[in-house]
């Protein structure tokens, strides 16, 4: 395929990386080719505002000058951006930058050319907020470079080759300046916190501020219409929203808090930008953006050993490099040598289990001690997501009969799996325990006791891991 170009000039704005409105040029040059000399772009500029998408083999695709016998056209650097060939398109779509919300840009031109004494025959088209066509028009190339203007403002621009091209098209230069199709607000969740730490496995509330500005007052912001990242501002009473008004970061301009309930989030997998939408009361839709980072959903939440007075569990969560490892121990009552290693600690552990949530049982329960002919200890064990529920019985006991008849509200397998106790710290005594394993919803099982009291056993033991 013969080389030629176009040329983008316009001002970008760049959300969160830069001051916004302030002019940038994208000229390719910062992309290291690979050895093949061409390169697909696609949202290598989103922290810019652009995403770029191709429709066709050769769309998108970033060449050096001299490759496919591109020249240069006037363009300011070496790499070019081919927007295709025979009927294929490229299409750029503006973005909040750093993000994949649409927006809309202003003040685009571009230079086209075809760098071949060959005339090729191109459609540019650009298109509103709703999809709908605010330009198109088909240009053939010349010797020299032409300028297309666009006016208004641009939510994307498609480039389409027609189908009897000998060369195709290319695009250099590019820039653009974006803006906010709503009007963009400062926000800031968990105000006076940075980073801002989510934990998604909670169910309590967020403080949000949405700052006011010269040209912009929070307070008349409508609290019912507040999404941050699907969650809504949290009610009491009958109905009324929680929010107050306060300045927040003291410039003397009254902003508005919100409380927004953690519960109703989407899956924010581990972070990152999120996204504050809203409706002033006269209908002004507003967006708003900020960083959050997100505290793992923790799968035991909780555990009450049922039956006794005194002494409760204690839950040592994961993941790696936390939660069950070599080495861990194993019952609240059998704490450290004098020499320093764990006695009854946990050896042999399977792949599946390392750095899962575990429970430092007691293992006096095996034959409690305030009536050793009575053995009722159980435990009440709660997951805040759905989970692989295990139990590690020592293989002395015969099963459990809860561990498969439903009072557990699991159904408990035998996995197959072992685990090996060490028994006694300064000398090994390995004593094998059966894994046992259901999968199971967020929620609170009920454990039974240790049935047959056998003083000579040691007691079970839980753990858990995400499914």
């Amino acid at each position: 395929m013969k080389a030629c170009y176009v040329v983008l000039c316009a001002v970008i704005c760049i959300f969160a990386h830069a001051e916004i409105g302030r002019a940038e040029l994208i000229d390719f040059e910062d992309l290291v080719l690979p050895p093949s000399e061409h390169l697909l772009i696609t949202n290598q500029y989103q922290h810019l505002g652009v995403l770029f998408s191709g429709e066709g083999s050769f769309s998108g695709l970033v060449y050096p000058e001299g490759y496919h016998g591109v020249a240069n056209f006037g363009n300011s650097s070496p790499n070019i951006m081919d927007i295709g060939w025979r009927d294929e398109a490229t299409i750029a779509t503006f973005v909040i930058p750093g993000t994949i919300t649409p927006t809309v840009a202003t003040n685009v031109s571009v230079l086209t050319g075809d760098g071949h004494p060959d005339q090729e025959t191109f459609t540019v088209e650009s298109f509103d907020i709703n999809g709908n066509i605010l330009f198109s028009q088909t240009y053939t190339t010349t010797g020299s470079g032409q300028l297309i203007q666009f006016s208004g403002e641009v939510a994307s621009i498609r480039f389409v080759v027609e189908p009897y091209s000998r060369s195709g098209i290319c695009l250099d230069d590019f820039s653009f300046t974006v803006i906010p199709a709503t009007a963009l607000v400062e926000i800031d969740i968990k105000p006076g916190s940075d980073p801002n730490p989510i934990n998604q496995g909670s169910n309590g509330l967020i403080p949000v501020a949405i700052f006011s500005s010269p040209e912009f007052d929070a307070t008349q912001v409508d609290p019912t219409s507040v999404s941050l990242a699907g969650a809504s501002v949290a009610v009491r009473g009958k109905g009324k929203s929680m929010a107050h008004e306060e300045d927040v970061n003291g410039d003397g301009l009254v902003d508005l808090v919100v409380q927004v309930e953690t519960q109703g989030f989407n899956d924010l997998g581990a972070g990152g930008t999120v996204e504050l939408t809203g409706t002033t009361f006269g209908d002004e839709d507003i967006v708003g953006y900020d960083e959050v980072i997100i505290v793992p959903k923790a799968v035991i939440t909780s555990v009450v050993r049922d039956g006794v007075t005194e002494g409760q569990p204690e839950i040592v969560a994961g993941p790696s490099p936390g939660g069950l490892q070599e080495g861990s121990h194993a019952f609240m009552d059998r704490p450290m040598d004098q020499d320093d290693t764990r006695n009854y600690h946990w050896e042999s552990i399977p792949a599946e289990l390392v750095g899962a949530d575990y429970v430092m049982t007691y293992n006096e329960d095996k034959q409690p001690a305030y009536d050793p002919k009575v053995y009722n200890v159980s435990y009440s064990v709660t997951l805040g997501r759905a989970a692989k529920l295990y139990i590690f019985v020592d293989d002395r006991y015969a099963p459990f009969a809860w561990l498969t008849d439903g009072s557990a509200i699991a159904v408990f397998a035998d996995t197959g799996l072992d685990i090996m106790l060490n028994e006694v710290g300064g000398r090994e005594v390995l004593q094998p325990y059966d894994v046992y394993g259901a999968e199971v919803s967020a929620g609170t099982y009920i454990l039974g006791p240790s049935c047959d009291g056998s003083g000579n056993r040691s007691f079970y033991s839980i753990a858990a891991s995400k499914l």
